[in-house]
């Protein structure tokens, strides 16, 4: 700018020697442009990254459509903490823990300074863009779950770990619109995962918005199908909480729900209302523990499935059904046991999953078989 001006100003110069006239002219028209101002200089707003590589601030909460999940792991190492953030709808994420808990237990620095990933069979890593460090992809039954890994700094001396928990979990709250929660309570929901080689352990938070209300009155027409995106009126449901099983996030899709630790594997048990028929549900649990067989193949393990089942009865004389599903052989095998009970007043079920490493499962079975005896509404 200044050696425009300078220019500017020899040029005018010059003409106020050769034509006076013209030279008031030029300097008017330079004092009414803003020679102080550069012209050439632009201020624009960048567009925002995706949601997958950008947190979304709380402002913008209330933009969020339908029921929102968010499941994150913290992991300490080094003074740093790593979030690893995935968002979409609740079901979409059913199944992902035990794989994010595998990450999170199994995370250390490399020799590189880098760090050393264990990543679960089927997940891939790729570069992050934007704010996040790189970019999980977890297999799904449709598309890929994507979990955004950043890095921030960890709570300092003054801070204690509950401070920067309770600090992380406020945020993510007002992300998703939900109220204001008592620190003690929601730390109950918390999955602690202590780690090899460190005193500090890794959380993983599981939040959740509530589903979109049914406004409907008894004299509106009901789909005859309820699914996950309208679900139908909820139960007063009544259980005993079997021994080992804490008591994990639910809204007005998730009834109830809890976490099992078994050392360091971690498995979930979920209680929903839903509608589909049996053999498209379970060709789908199947589905999400063989993603990389054959539709063929899931087909015949569906019927295997299927042929397997066992009869289950609620306290007030409910009759369901209970399926046990796993997914290929190793140490890393998963599995799901699954109970269909069927509602009276509208077309749908109570579904009842226990998902997690299907050495769990197994040893969970009978706490499953009595939960859902102990059943009434």
């Amino acid at each position: 700018m200044t050696l425009l001006k300078t220019a500017t100003s020899s040029r005018i110069a010059n003409v106020s020697r050769a034509k006076p006239g013209l030279y008031w002219v030029l300097l008017g028209f330079m004092i009414a442009s803003g020679c102080d101002r550069d012209p050439m200089v632009r201020v624009y707003e960048a567009p925002k990254d995706p949601e997958i590589v950008r947190p979304i601030p709380p402002r913008m909460a209330a933009k969020l459509e339908g029921p929102t999940r968010f499941l994150i792991a913290m992991v300490p190492i080094d003074g740093q903490v790593y979030f690893i953030k995935a968002q979409a709808r609740p079901e979409k994420l059913d199944g992902m823990l035990e794989g994010l808990r595998q990450i999170a237990s199994n995370m250390k620095p490399a020799d590189t300074g880098e760090i050393d990933w264990a990543l679960p069979e089927g997940w891939t890593k790729s570069p992050g863009t934007g704010i996040a460090m790189a970019v999980l992809q977890a297999p799904s039954d449709d598309e890929p779950v994507s979990f955004a890994v950043t890095k921030l700094a960890g709570p300092s001396s003054e801070v204690t770990w509950d401070s920067y928990l309770e600090d992380n979990i406020t945020r993510w709250r007002a992300q998703l619109s939900l109220p204001e929660n008592d620190f003690a309570e929601q730390k109950k929901s918390l999955i602690r995962i202590d780690r090899k080689g460190t005193v500090v352990p890794a959380w993983i938070v599981d939040l959740r918005t509530e589903a979109i209300e049914n406004t409907a009155t008894d004299a509106s027409p009901q789909p005859s199908k309820p699914s996950l995106d309208s679900p139908p009126k909820q139960i007063d449901l009544k259980f005993d909480t079997p021994d080992g099983w804490n008591p994990g996030a639910s809204n007005s899709i998730r009834i109830a729900s809890f976490n099992i630790v078994e050392g360091d594997a971690t498995a979930e048990v979920t209680v929903i209302i839903a509608g589909g028929d049996r053999l498209s549900n379970i060709a789908r649990w199947q589905g999400q523990l063989s993603n990389d067989v054959s539709s063929e193949q899931i087909t015949e393990l569906t019927k295997q499935v299927i042929e397997k089942a066992l009869k289950v009865t609620t306290a007030h004389g409910v009759e369901g059904t209970l399926y046990s599903l796993v997914g290929p052989e190793g140490d890393s095998q998963r599995a799901t046991l699954a109970a269909i009970l069927p509602l009276k007043d509208n077309d749908s079920s109570l579904f009842v999953k226990l998902s997690g490493p299907a050495k769990v499962a197994e040893a969970h079975r009978e706490r499953l078989t009595q939960f859902i005896s102990s059943m009434k509404w």
